[in-house]
């Protein structure tokens, strides 16, 4: 699936994304513009510390979602180092992934 995508990292976070087909959605809802996976290895510390990595990416990325252009297939790999991170950093490295992407305009 995600063998025609690209892999961008810096630091904190890599994404691997491609731009999803009309017949590849998974969700069918019109709104949907991205299609996200967080993915947190048990490196990063235990279930407490993975979940809360994935709520703040999710948060990270929920505060981006009005400016997706197209639709977009995004699996977001956070480093250990994230979970201890100020958010703001959090957020401005996803952007910044996202625009070298070319995920957010």
């Amino acid at each position: 699936m995600f063998g025609r995508g690209q892999r961008w990292g810096a630091g904190l976070v890599a994404i691997r994304a491609y731009p999803l087909a009309a017949g590849e959605r998974p969700d069918p809802d019109p709104e949907l513009h991205l299609f996200l996976a967080v993915v947190v290895g048990k490196r990063a510390g235990g279930a407490v510390v993975r979940n809360r990595i994935r709520r703040r990416v999710r948060e990270a990325v929920r505060r981006r979602l009005p400016q997706v252009r197209g639709d977009w297939a995004v699996v977001v790999l956070p480093a250990a180092g994230a979970a201890a991170a100020d958010f703001d950093r959090l957020c401005d490295t996803l952007e910044q992934l996202f625009r070298k992407g070319k995920i957010i305009a």
